[in-house]
């Protein structure tokens, strides 16, 4: 499976160099990603039959946590991930 799109500010705006995190919720491992000049994260073989919590963090903010779950069958997961 993919995961992945993009790190807004709270006004929707792209964040670069924005750090986002893809935990395991059962072996706790992290991945993490900085976001790209166009606000842009991507993952790549991320096991679909394990559930995943994905967040980013910049400056102090934080988005608000994701469920990357095994029951979704979708092949490629994507989600923006607004700051507050």
């Amino acid at each position: 499976r993919v995961v992945s799109g993009a790190v807004l500010n709270p006004d929707s705006e792209p964040v670069v160099g924005a750090t986002v995190f893809l935990t395991n919720q059962k072996t706790k491992a992290i991945r993490s990603y900085s976001s790209t000049k166009m606000g842009h994260f991507y993952f790549a073989q991320v096991n679909m039959a394990e559930d995943y919590d994905l967040w980013a963090e910049n400056g102090g903010k934080k988005s608000p946590v994701k469920t990357v779950s095994s029951w979704d069958s979708r092949k490629e997961f994507v989600t923006d991930l607004k700051l507050k």
